[in-house]
């Protein structure tokens, strides 16, 4: 680079070695040497991998690439960002070390750091703090983050931070960021030590009674919960995941409309609607049921309930062919409930869920699959559950076992209310085995 300094004197020095030039200097110095500058000088500084320009109390203006040590001095890039020293200055610091690379990110290698000055950092640059770096933001000064600050040493904050963009991020380990603000229409969310902007908050934890925090999807609140936690909606939402209620959590409706592509239920856990109007809605494509714990919704005083239920007791009572070569079989289904669940519970929950019941057939025929459907009606249902030990039965004749194929059958219990559906395995109906 160019570089403008008073004839006759020495510009830099490496160890005794002193330099007329600091091109000279950077030309020469190799891994883990310190160029000191001797002199103000302005120009382009592009340092190896493993040097450091020591700035000796001196003033540095233009570009540096690589390890500044301040010791006292000042820098000042060509565009005024950023400028470290101890004047009026975007950085104050007396001793700090900085990490600069090509693209203008900045890493605070060691030292204590002072805004000095409002400042923005610039969309796509990072500012790191090192582990044993501290970065100060005092009163009365505010950091517009545009873009992504990474704390791995000490962050403190008098003055004020805010995230300004959405793609804004801030990482830290351990710092007081109570100041910290989103801008209008946005609000600041923290999660696994980042803190970032979401459009809004759609749910929280409750914990002992407290709000212990918000988040910006429901999946993520439910990720984070633990036991004897609530989760609770906050508006209505649909979320293109899984949502998995881990045992001992529960998730209240609050009023609100939530859909997801299904539902993973586990021991303990409920869903309610504590909203007095008991508006909200539980939509997903589908309820998944663990091997020893199976789930199926019913409405309590409470909102909705999901409690165990042993739905997988299926069994093919028989199947075999007819003498004019039809086939026949009668395929069996009883869901039972658990003894802590009282059977008229069930029975008022069925109706004020609008569960059905249903046994569904499968079947291939010339190359098209075709389905039939047979549902049970809502005395039935009851019979079977007020404690009758009454079985669903499904009796099929008359089948042409040469047109219909690889055909399958099984139960499902549907709500049209929460929008649920649980499905036992598929059992094949092999007229040929028996």
């Amino acid at each position: 680079g160019t570089y403008t300094v008073k004839l006759g004197e020495y510009v830099a020095q490496i160890g005794e070695e002193k330099y007329e030039f600091l091109a000279e200097a950077i030309a020469e110095a190799k891994t883990g040497d310190i160029i000191t500058l001797l002199v103000d000088a302005d120009g382009t500084a592009a340092l190896e991998d493993g040097v450091t320009l020591d700035l000796n109390g001196k003033t540095f203006t233009g570009t540096v690439v690589g390890k500044l040590s301040m010791n006292g001095g000042t820098y000042i890039t060509s565009d005024n960002y950023p400028i470290a020293g101890l004047a009026d200055a975007a950085y104050l610091t007396n001793d700090a070390v900085f990490e600069i690379d090509d693209q203008n990110n900045i890493a605070i290698v060691s030292g204590t750091v002072t805004l000095g000055q409002d400042m923005n950092t610039m969309p796509g640059q990072t500012l790191t703090v090192n582990s044993g770096a501290t970065f100060v933001v005092p009163t009365g000064k505010t950091l517009n983050v545009y873009s992504t600050v990474n704390v791995d040493g000490t962050l403190t904050v008098d003055g004020t931070i805010y995230l300004k963009d959405k793609d804004a991020t801030i990482t830290v380990d351990d710092a007081n960021l109570n100041v910290l603000s989103g801008v209008d229409g946005m609000d600041k969310d923290y999660r696994n030590g980042v803190y970032y902007l979401v459009e809004g908050f759609v749910a929280q934890i409750v914990r002992g009674g407290e709000v212990f925090a918000k988040y910006p999807t429901v999946s993520g609140a439910l990720a984070e919960a633990g036991s004897g936690d609530t989760v609770q909606v906050l508006a209505d939402v649909t979320e293109n995941t899984v949502l998995v209620v881990m045992g001992g959590v529960t998730l209240d409706l609050n009023g609100h409309k939530l859909g997801a592509i299904g539902l993973v239920a586990f021991t303990g856990n409920h869903v309610i609607d504590s909203a007095s109007a008991k508006a909200g809605r539980l939509t997903v494509n589908g309820l998944s049921l663990t091997k020893d714990n199976k789930h199926t919704p019913i409405k309590t005083d409470d909102g909705y309930l999901f409690t165990e239920m042993n739905q997988m007791w299926t069994k093919m009572e028989s199947c075999g062919l007819n003498d004019d070569g039809t086939g026949e079989f009668e395929y069996r289904f009883k869901a039972t409930l658990p003894n802590s669940l009282h059977n008229t519970l069930f029975s008022d929950g069925a109706v004020d869920n609008e569960i059905s019941m249903s046994a569904i057939i499968e079947w291939t025929e010339e190359n098209k699959d075709g389905m039939q459907i047979f549902d049970y009606s809502d005395d039935f249902v009851k019979q079977v559950y007020s404690g009758s030990g009454l079985a669903f039965s499904l009796k099929v004749t008359g089948v042409n076992v040469e047109k219909y194929t690889n055909m399958k059958v099984r139960f499902v219990v549907q709500s049209t209310v929460t929008g649920v559906e649980a499905y036992s395995d598929y059992m094949a109906v092999n007229f040929s085995a028996q």
